[in-house]
């Protein structure tokens, strides 16, 4: 449900991150598929995450457990049709 990488990155250094690592054999990175604008990105240890925005039944309890354990406050979603 995420994806992440080295560092305290901003939008675009997480990109190009990902990316680079895609280039050089590792998983592909297509951005419309996460959360990863500079306002969505979470920081935790010296790690840049992003969340996925394909949501299946599981990812409301992810996201559940999430603010629970990491963000009661800074984190909220609204479910849309």
């Amino acid at each position: 449900m995420f994806r992440s990488a080295d560092g305290e990155l901003s939008e675009e250094q997480f990109a190009f991150k990902l990316h680079s690592e895609a280039a050089e054999g590792g998983k592909a990175f297509d951005g419309s598929r996460s959360f990863c604008s500079d306002g969505e990105l979470m920081i935790s240890n010296g790690k840049t995450y992003a969340f996925t925005n394909q949501w299946g039944p599981q990812t409301t309890k992810a996201m559940d457990q999430l603010i629970a354990a990491f963000a009661p406050n800074s984190v909220s979603y609204r479910l849309t049709e």
